[in-house]
């Protein structure tokens, strides 16, 4: 597809809907964490961190549902970055939690690292990349603002999370 089909037109109008729709100014009220997420267990909830940007270095993070099917998170970073990368950096999910129910809404770009495995909606302004090895369980949209995003894959194992259950 073209910038000009009607499919893309659309599929573009719509990321870009969901992107504005994770801003601090739609959703106010975030928990602050600190900017490397690894090591923690994080509950249903909004997470934000005040640098703008968030990492997974040197951990993994866990999205512990608590036995809710239904439980979401969305991480904002409406300015900056997301990044992972090796040692370990894999987003877990545990007690029922779901990769459709995740959103990464990213200010700039976002880059997963080599052998990375990361879960969720990453809603990108600018681009994505996945590097070699690195596997994602959901989705990749870049170009949320910008409309000329990018999403770079090599060698990557990519499957779309199921749908949002909210």
């Amino acid at each position: 597809y073209t910038a000009t089909d009607p499919q893309a037109t659309a599929a573009l109008a719509s990321l870009n809907a969901a992107y504005l729709a994770a801003t601090p100014a739609m959703l106010p009220g975030a928990a602050s964490v600190n900017e490397n997420l690894a090591g923690l267990t994080v509950y249903p909830g909004l997470y934000t961190n005040a640098a703008g940007s968030l990492e997974i270095t040197g951990g993994n993070l866990t999205l512990d549902a608590q036995g809710d099917a239904n439980a979401v998170w969305i991480f904002q970073m409406p300015s900056s970055t997301l990044t992972l990368t090796t040692p370990t950096c894999e987003v877990i999910l545990a007690n029922g939690a779901q990769a459709a129910n995740v959103f990464w809404q990213v200010g700039s770009s976002a880059t997963i690292g080599v052998g990375c495995a990361m879960v969720g909606n990453i809603l990108a302004d600018t681009s994505i990349t996945l590097d070699n090895g690195a596997s994602l369980d959901g989705r990749a949209l870049a170009g949320a603002v910008v409309s000329s995003g990018a999403v770079t894959l090599d060698d990557n194992a990519v499957s779309a999370a199921g749908a949002c259950s909210q």
